[in-house]
């Protein structure tokens, strides 16, 4: 960064962290690859993520007085999200992005818990989530008006040598979906191996 910012180098490589804030004046041309893996990633804010990555990342060409010009490859150019981009519409973003998550009960039309299964015994890992997820269709997680997806191996299914799963649970009542979280058995939830963790109103399903 310090060589980019005294132009010892023209061209810089990396990661999403070469988006976050930088300010190069005389850089005039962005490149993004492969912007359909942020797109297609397992995560309700998916797209929205994308979004709000390839608005910063576009911010970094053009700051000074010089044009820029920003390169985007992907798959699915007809992507309503990338559409949104190119067209500057960030209100007809919104209205689909709204309307896909209503369809689908996501949050903000419900809300969300996430939890998390993770320990270094992949079998353990695998049965006690089959463990909880039993456990709350025998609470009438159903009939509470409540959706469970998984137990399912999380988006980062091994950190650090652990295997992780992962339950999302919707409700559009969070005093209901309190109640059922409730009905867990506390020795459960203290177990260090595996570890379970309960994330309410998750940020990333990762």
């Amino acid at each position: 960064l310090t060589d980019m910012r005294h132009r010892k180098i023209d061209i810089l490589v990396g990661t999403q962290m070469v988006t976050k804030g930088h300010d190069f004046p005389f850089v005039t041309l962005v490149c993004v690859l492969n912007a359909d893996a942020g797109l297609n990633f397992p995560d309700f804010r998916a797209a929205e993520r994308t979004v709000q990555l390839l608005t910063q990342v576009s911010g970094r060409a053009g700051r000074a007085h010089r044009p820029g010009k920003v390169l985007v490859q992907t798959w699915d150019p007809e992507h309503f999200a990338l559409r949104s981009l190119v067209d500057h519409d960030h209100a007809s973003f919104c209205q689909q992005e709204l309307s896909a998550r209503q369809l689908a009960g996501y949050p903000p039309y419900s809300h969300a818990t996430v939890i998390r299964i993770e320990g270094r015994d992949p079998s353990l890992v695998l049965s006690q989530s089959t463990l909880i997820a039993k456990h709350l269709i025998d609470a009438g997680i159903l009939e509470k008006g409540c959706q469970m997806r998984g137990p399912a191996p999380a988006v980062l299914e091994r950190i650090r040598g652990k295997t992780r799963y992962a339950l999302l649970i919707t409700s559009p009542n969070r005093h209901q979906l309190r109640a059922l979280l409730d009905t867990l058995d506390p020795e459960m939830l203290s177990s260090r191996e595996p570890r379970v963790i309960i994330d309410v109103d998750p940020y990333d399903l990762m």
